[in-house]
């Protein structure tokens, strides 16, 4: 049977080099460049997909494998941990028909259709310059 590699508290503190740490069965340590680290669980789904547990320090090691146990239970029922995540009506990107607000702005409102007639006619630099003013002289 083969050994599973576990990240080690005194492993974790050391300042490792950019990249992803297997601690055992999908989860991941993500270390990015500035020494900044999370907690990523890892699983395919027709591609490889990547899914955030939180901040190394707001979630600690405990919490981020029992997460990961979640999420593998859900892979053994056929289910996306992160389509249900996003399901969730708590969680910010989920629009759901029975949250108070509806969203600002939808992928069906096109962009040009939120300005004005006049910043849609002219240059982008003559957006940034505001209104034309006419002087009428006599």
């Amino acid at each position: 049977m083969a050994r599973i590699r576990v990240l080690t508290a005194l492993k974790i503190k050391q300042n490792l080099k950019p990249g992803m740490y297997a601690d055992r069965l999908g989860l991941y340590l993500k270390v990015r460049t500035g020494n900044s680290k999370s907690r990523i669980f890892r699983y395919r789904t027709g591609g490889l997909r990547d899914m955030g547990l939180g901040p190394f320090h707001t979630v600690t090691l405990a919490e981020a494998r029992e997460k990961a146990e979640v999420c593998r239970v859900m892979r053994l029922k056929g289910l996306d941990p992160l389509k249900e995540r996003f399901k969730e009506p708590s969680h910010p990107r989920s629009h759901s028909p029975s949250s108070s607000s509806p969203p600002l702005f939808s992928r069906s409102t096109p962009y040009r259709r939120l300005m004005s007639a006049e910043q849609r006619f002219c240059t982008p630099r003559a957006r940034r310059r505001g209104p034309r003013r006419i002087s009428v002289s006599q």
